[in-house]
């Protein structure tokens, strides 16, 4: 156990340079490693389409312009109001270099995992080194990396958003029971 401090800074950007390394060994081996399957055949085409509606100022509630278009609120899997999501269908709707969505989608959601692992393992009081490779291993773990970041954006977001929620359970739990515990 360790009481060893890890700055938000430190944690920043350690996540940081550590996405754009894995993103650029990745695509290193496979160009188009994180644009395949869902990714191009669905996720690019919806998040166009979202984008041009929310450029123009609205919220994408119904979408009548797509070929499968209808109610996006109950259309869960895409999460339509993820801040990554809001940012990418943006960014895909203006511009046109396909790998650019999947590029930016796997950035984001590293360095949400991989911060969101290190708060969780410094809340189990790991040594600094323990907690880097903790992280390092949570962004790598195949259904991650392999499945979620190249082919089903979505569950990637919903994976960085879940890790992220239970590094705060972890950080509340430790700022509200620190004063009943000393």
């Amino acid at each position: 156990m360790s009481h060893e401090k890890l700055s938000v800074r430190q944690g920043l950007l350690f996540s940081t340079f550590y996405a754009i390394a894995v993103i650029i060994v990745c695509s290193l081996f496979q160009s188009d490693f994180f644009y395949i399957d869902d990714a191009a055949y669905e996720m690019l085409g919806f998040f166009r389409q979202i984008g041009r509606i929310w450029a123009q100022g609205k919220i994408p509630f119904i979408v009548d312009s797509m070929y499968i278009g209808g109610n996006e609120m109950i259309d869960l899997g895409k999460g339509i109001f993820l801040p990554q999501n809001i940012l990418v269908s943006l960014i895909a709707s203006q511009f046109h270099y396909i790998q650019l969505p999947g590029w930016i989608l796997a950035f984001i959601n590293i360095v949400l995992v991989s911060c969101s692992a290190l708060v969780i393992a410094k809340s189990f009081k790991l040594h600094n080194s323990y907690a880097y490779a903790f992280a390092s291993l949570v962004v790598i773990q195949p259904v991650f990396l392999y499945q979620y970041l190249g082919a089903w954006w979505n569950a990637a977001s919903g994976q960085a958003w879940a890790m992220a929620s239970i590094a705060t359970f972890f950080l509340l739990k430790i700022v509200f029971l620190k004063p009943i515990l000393f």
